[in-house]
């Protein structure tokens, strides 16, 4: 990330005084900026990297505070972030926000020409530019680093005596594209309040998403529990179709879902759908189509529903299951369950992406990403409460589903 740019990105934004936000050629090399030079920059990850061989931090009253299993990452992460939790925002500086700083201002670095700042210093753009991905790549590669210098998870502390997962069944998985429309009258200023209702504006995207789909999860349990479901989605082969180990893709194991269910002693089949997926936001209601439907219920036409679970962050319901092929891409589900032991979160449904939230407890123990978050021994890792199933994801065109249905 500290040489020429790879890939180029053309923004075609403007901010609302009309400047327009600057293109990130390809080619250009990085170069410093009035607030923190290159060099700069590569110290903050020296340090970082220092800290997580020695395994421990310097503190700003220079005590040495040790990254252990279970808060390392959160002292890690809020080191890299620089934020108000840091434990030395001085000598570790902040990372993350640094390289896209680096990258936002490549332009016009010391501000010599009056440049805007590019995609990469909003947070709600920098997700368009290329180059935020490799930022996080390699900030990833810290936490991976961190993870790899952790001791393996036993077979004990991955099993979950009593309880066995004996089935997992999943629709067939499809994805494709729509055309979606958007409702853009919140960007638009209008002079005058009763010419709002004159003032219609939409725009269609093109886009990928998927069919909804249930999974289904069979448990034969000794004892009556509350428990928690952990659902992943990862490749089963890798760029040369060589078959992948668990160890060789625990590291592109996405979790998909994460959510609590009671079992009864027996057996118990789980029943969820991908709409109910706690890793997901779904698309935004319009302003337009609010209002109508409050004016509606007023009017006795239908009744109105509040919804006060809170989903203050996630992964785009549509993008849930990645792109799949005509002929099928093969990849591996992978489904565990472990002892349920937070509080009641029915106000609150974003736990794979926001944790649980502020003003709620953890849903249990366990780290993001458990357990493919350390390293995997093939013959030591798997446990009567987990299931591995393999899957395919077909891609089809939108007029082939609709002569199906």
């Amino acid at each position: 990330v500290y040489h020429e740019v790879e890939t180029g990105y053309e923004p075609k934004l403007t901010y609302q005084n009309g400047q327009g936000i600057p293109v990130l050629p390809e080619g250009i090399s990085v170069k410093n900026f009035d607030l923190i030079s290159v060099a700069g920059i590569k110290n903050l990850e020296r340090r970082l990297s220092d800290a997580i061989d020695l395994g421990l931090v310097i503190d700003d009253k220079l005590a040495k505070i040790e990254l252990t299993d279970d808060k390392g990452i959160d002292i890690l992460g809020n080191l890299i972030v620089g934020n108000g939790d840091s434990l030395n925002k001085r000598f570790y500086g902040h990372l993350y926000l640094a390289l896209r700083a680096l990258y936002g201002h490549i332009v016009d670095p010391v501000h010599e020409y009056g440049v805007a700042p590019g995609v990469l210093q909003h947070f709600e753009t920098a997700l368009r530019d290329p180059t935020y991905y490799r930022i996080v790549k390699r900030i990833l590669v810290l936490f991976q680093s961190y993870k790899n210098h952790l001791k393996r998870y036993t077979h004990d502390e991955l099993a979950y005596a009593g309880v066995k997962i004996e089935s997992v069944d999943i629709d067939k998985l499809i994805t494709y594209f729509d055309d979606f429309e958007f409702d853009l009258n919140g960007a638009v200023d209008i002079g005058k309040i009763e010419d709002a209702s004159h003032v219609d504006i939409r725009a269609r995207q093109h886009r990928l998403t998927h069919k909804p789909y249930s999974l289904k999860v069979n448990i034969d349990s000794d004892k009556a529990a509350k428990v928690l479901v952990r659902v992943f989605l990862g490749p089963k082969y890798d760029s040369l179709g060589n078959l992948l180990t668990i160890d060789e893709k625990r590291n592109y194991m996405v979790e998909i879902d994460r959510f609590p269910y009671e079992v009864t002693v027996g057996k118990t089949e789980i029943q969820r759908n991908s709409r109910d997926s706690s890793a997901i936001v779904h698309d935004q209601t319009s302003y337009r189509v609010l209002i109508k439907k409050v004016e509606d219920a007023i009017a006795g036409k239908e009744t109105f529903y509040i919804d006060n679970s809170d989903r203050h962050c996630g992964f785009p319901e549509r993008l849930l299951i990645p792109k799949g092929t005509k002929t099928g891409l093969p990849l591996s589900l992978f489904v565990i369950v472990s002892p349920y032991e937070g509080k009641d979160l029915n106000i609150h449904k974003s736990l794979v992406a926001c944790g649980a939230g502020i003003r709620y407890t953890d849903v249990d123990t366990k780290p993001l990403g458990y357990p493919f978050d350390r390293v995997i021994v093939d013959y030591d890792f798997y446990t009567p409460n987990m299931y591995e199933k393999d899957v395919i994801v077909f891609h089809k065109k939108q007029e082939e589903l609709n002569k199906a249905i």
